[in-house]
C-alpha cells in the first residue's frame, strides 16, 4: 500500500510539473531583433509598389526577405510580423492557399502575438471586400476581446459598425460607431464613423434628423480628407433640413454641391432635384439661410 501511495504521489507531482511547463510554454514571451526588423523594413519598402502584382523581381525579393525573417529569427516579434505581412501580400494577390498557410503558422507559432489582431483585421477586410461582412464580424469580435485599449481597437470598432450598416443592422451599428467618436475623437476612424453615423441618421433611422447634423458638420469641416464624402454630407444636411421643415436652411448645402462638386454627377443631380423641391416648398418671401 505504501508503494502504491508513493507511486500515486510521484504521478501527481509529474502531472503538476507537466501542467506548469505547458502553462509556461503558453505564456510566450517574444523578443525583438534589430537585424530582423531591418529585413522586415527592407521587404516592406520593396513591396510597397508591388502588392498589386502577382510576380515581379522586387516582389520576390521582398517575399524572400520576409521568409528569411521567419526562418532565421523564430520567437521574435519581427517573425510574427513577417508572417502577417506574407499572409496579407499573398492574399492580396489572390493566392489564398499560401495566405492561409502563413496565417495558420502565425496563429500556431505565435499564440500571444499582437500581430494576430492585425491578421484578424486583415482577414475581416478581405471577407468584407467579397461581400461577406457577416463572416468578418466574429474576427473583429476577437480583436476587440483580446486587444482592448490598443491601437487595434478604433479600427475594429469602426469596421464592426460599418459592416453592421452594410448588413442593414442599423441600430446595432450605432454603439460601436459612437464608441469610436467618443473614445478616439481625433482618429481617421472617428471621422469615418461620423460619416456612417450621419448616413444612418439621414437615410435609415430618420426619426430625429437633428441627430445626423452634428456628424455631417464634422465631416464637412474636413473637406480636404475625402471630397466625395463631403459632397454627400452637404446633400444629407440639406435632406435633414427638408425633413425638419426648415427649407431655407437646406438651400445653401444644395448649392455647395452644385457649385463645387461637379465631378460627382450623381450627387449633383440629387442636389439639383432636392433644391427644386426646397424652393417650391419655401414660404414666399423667405430667403435662403
Amino acid at each position: 500500500m505504501r508503494h502504491v501511495a508513493k507511486v500515486t504521489v510521484v504521478v501527481g507531482l509529474t502531472a503538476l510539473l507537466l501542467a506548469f511547463l505547458t502553462c509556461a510554454a503558453g505564456a510566450q514571451t517574444l523578443t525583438d531583433s534589430p537585424q530582423a526588423q531591418a529585413l522586415v523594413d527592407q521587404a516592406l519598402a520593396l513591396w510597397a509598389d508591388t502588392k498589386a502584382d502577382v510576380v515581379g523581381d522586387r516582389d520576390l525579393q521582398a517575399k524572400t526577405l520576409l521568409d528569411q525573417v521567419v526562418a532565421q529569427y523564430p520567437g521574435t516579434n519581427q517573425a510574427a510580423a513577417a508572417l502577417r505581412h506574407l499572409a496579407y501580400g499573398t492574399y492580396l494577390k489572390d493566392l489564398k492557399d499560401q495566405a492561409q498557410a502563413y496565417w495558420d503558422k502565425l496563429f500556431k507559432d505565435y499564440p500571444t502575438s499582437k500581430e494576430r489582431g492585425y491578421a484578424w483585421t486583415d482577414q475581416a477586410r478581405f471577407l468584407a471586400a467579397k461581400g461577406d461582412q457577416a463572416k468578418a464580424l466574429p474576427l473583429l469580435e476577437k480583436v476587440l476581446k483580446e486587444f482592448p485599449k490598443t491601437d487595434l481597437e478604433p479600427d475594429a470598432l469602426f469596421l464592426t459598425g460599418d459592416y453592421l450598416w452594410v448588413l442593414r443592422r442599423f441600430k446595432d451599428a450605432l454603439a460601436p460607431l459612437e464608441r469610436v467618436v467618443a473614445e478616439y475623437p481625433n482618429t481617421t476612424e472617428a471621422l469615418r464613423a461620423h460619416y456612417v453615423l450621419g448616413s444612418i441618421r439621414t437615410f435609415q433611422l430618420t426619426d430625429d434628423p437633428n441627430a445626423a447634423l452634428p456628424h455631417l458638420a464634422i465631416v464637412i469641416a474636413k473637406e480636404d480628407v475625402d471630397p466625395e464624402r463631403v459632397a454627400w454630407c452637404y446633400y444629407m444636411t440639406a435632406l435633414c433640413y427638408a425633413r425638419l421643415g426648415d427649407y431655407a436652411s437646406g438651400v445653401q448645402p444644395c448649392k455647395q454641391v452644385i457649385e463645387n462638386y461637379a465631378k460627382y454627377p450623381i450627387i449633383v443631380g440629387a442636389a439639383k432635384n432636392l433644391l427644386k423641391w426646397l424652393e417650391f416648398h419655401m414660404p414666399q418671401g423667405e430667403a435662403p439661410k
